[in-house]
């Protein structure tokens, strides 16, 4: 089997197919360096992410902290972006194997209403 370079020797110069296959090669090299300086390609646009979301399960007995540390590290940072629209949803579910007291579910009741909890109530399972 003849090598390329045996066929070289025996036509006495470069074979033709050859020489085309390392242009190429070279072009393609070429090419490639030209996209990557941004010759001869159109631009690429990036888009910027425009929307967030994110589920965070707060302690029971932590509370205050949690929704301290979710304010700080997430919300400020949120609205600090100009032009954003911010909604924050608390969703609350809490059982009590012995039922809840009369008391509880009033004073619970009233107090979500004034805060315009929507839906809220409490039901027998």
């Amino acid at each position: 089997m003849q090598t390329s370079a045996d066929h070289e020797a025996a036509s006495g110069g470069a074979d033709p197919i050859d020489s085309e296959r390392d242009s190429a090669s070279a072009n393609g090299t070429a090419a490639a360096a030209g996209a990557a300086a941004g010759k001869d390609s159109p631009p690429v646009t990036i888009k910027s992410p425009n929307r967030f979301f994110g589920a965070y399960n707060v302690s029971a007995t932590r509370y205050g902290r949690d929704f301290a540390k979710v304010s700080q590290e997430i919300l400020a940072h949120l609205v600090a972006a100009a032009g954003t629209d911010l909604e924050v949803t608390i969703e609350i579910h809490a059982t009590n194997p012995h039922g809840f007291t009369a008391d509880t579910v009033r004073t619970v009741n009233e107090n979500a209403n004034t805060l315009h909890f929507d839906p809220f109530g409490f039901e027998t399972e």
